[in-house]
């Protein structure tokens, strides 16, 4: 019964009227530090690394790659997929 109650109050879902202990929060808040980054060391791949958000740039070369999403953007593709298909018949090197 006490592991069970141990084990609720290490997991934050027991609510009391009683004033929290400041220490027991500082050396569990340590303790949860301590456990992700050695958990961070013991895996270096999982290491977070912010990013750039691309949506500037995304929003900014919209109106020059939109007609590519269009039906004449397919069409354009599919001429230039059929032309380098063929393009050694085209240009006469065989």
């Amino acid at each position: 019964m006490i592991q069970l109650v141990a084990q609720l109050n290490k997991a934050n879902v027991i609510q009391t009227d009683a004033l929290p202990d400041i220490e027991q929060l500082q050396r569990r808040r340590q303790e949860q530090v301590r456990s992700k980054f050695m958990q961070q060391l013991k895996s270096p791949l999982s290491i977070r690394i912010p990013m750039l958000d691309p949506e500037k740039f995304l929003t900014a070369t919209l109106p020059l790659v939109r007609f590519m999403y269009t039906g004449f953007g397919a069409l354009l593709w599919l001429i230039i997929v059929a032309l380098g298909a063929r393009w050694r018949y085209l240009t006469g090197k065989r």
